[in-house]
């Protein structure tokens, strides 16, 4: 009985995420600037300040303690030039633009700070790795947004799921060898992919990214984005690494994906600048959470 009313409520749950509202105007115009040729400062600083709470929450972080600065920030301008740079403001005014519907605040177990720092390392990393993938161009422009992306279904499922989805993730804790995504099908009959690849659907998401949601456990089942995936994944499971075991190197390097072309030496090196500034992706992803 207990695994049937589990099923219903998730049943009753997906479809309140096909009723989600569109996506966020400001979230569609950061989506389709991220995936423009031509970058432009003015123009991204413009585009966040129509929003003004967006607004606030970029100059907030620039002007947290975290940053070293001469004066106080008082623009999105200024944060970008002085701060944080072009590609970080990109990427929190979108992930802070795409997880507005959502309200996780009654999911205690739900550690912001740890997604945002999953997050925002996946995509770092994903990026860092672009020179030295051998796939398309147009694969290689979508990498720093699949990252950031991956699991965004995570935010639906604390939305939808609050006191469940708080057991699920003390579980986690309490058994980290254990796959989250088992723990969400054991308890709730489905899981934050089933959930992100609605959201992807709803709000018209780029084949990329939805792609990257919907196939993070079988890449081969995506017919155009499949290396990307692969490595997604990869800097995925990075990231959960770093998160637990501060300055300190996976033991996995060796397992990266055959489209990376670089030596383990390499990667290793590029590993070691990522963790000189794992406090202060740390600080990003707490200002996030904080709100």
């Amino acid at each position: 009985m207990k695994k049937t009313n589990a099923a219903e409520a998730a049943h009753t749950a997906i479809q309140a995420l096909q009723e989600l509202p569109p996506l966020p105007t400001v979230a569609g115009q950061l989506l389709e600037e991220a995936t423009r040729d031509d970058a432009d400062l003015q123009r991204l600083a413009k585009l966040i300040e129509h929003d003004p709470g967006l607004a606030a929450r970029i100059i907030g972080i620039a002007n947290s303690a975290y940053f070293i600065r001469q004066n106080e920030v008082c623009t999105v301008a200024d944060a970008i030039i002085r701060v944080l740079g072009l590609n970080l403001v990109r990427s929190l005014a979108i992930g802070i633009a795409l997880s507005r519907p959502f309200d996780v605040s009654q999911c205690p177990q739900f550690d912001l700070g740890r997604y945002w720092y999953h997050a925002m390392t996946t995509a770092t990393l994903a990026s860092r790795c672009t020179p030295h993938l051998h796939v398309e161009q147009s694969q290689l422009d979508c990498l720093f947004l699949a990252g950031l992306l991956q699991t965004l279904g995570q935010f639906a499922m604390a939305h939808l799921f609050p006191h469940d989805m708080s057991k699920i993730f003390e579980e986690w804790k309490n058994n980290a060898e254990k796959p989250l995504l088992d723990i969400e099908k054991e308890i709730l009959d489905t899981d934050e992919i089933e959930a992100g690849s609605i959201i992807a659907r709803k709000w018209h998401l780029p084949e990329s990214i939805a792609d990257t949601i919907a196939f993070r456990n079988d890449p081969r089942h995506s017919q155009n984005f499949s290396a990307v995936i692969e490595i997604v994944n990869f800097c995925s499971r990075i990231a959960d690494y770093m998160f637990d075991n501060p300055d300190q190197l996976p033991e996995f390097v060796d397992e990266k994906p055959d489209a990376l072309a670089l030596t383990d030496e390499k990667f290793t090196e590029m590993l070691e600048r990522m963790i000189e500034h794992d406090e202060q992706m740390r600080a990003v992803a707490s200002s996030i959470a904080r709100g």
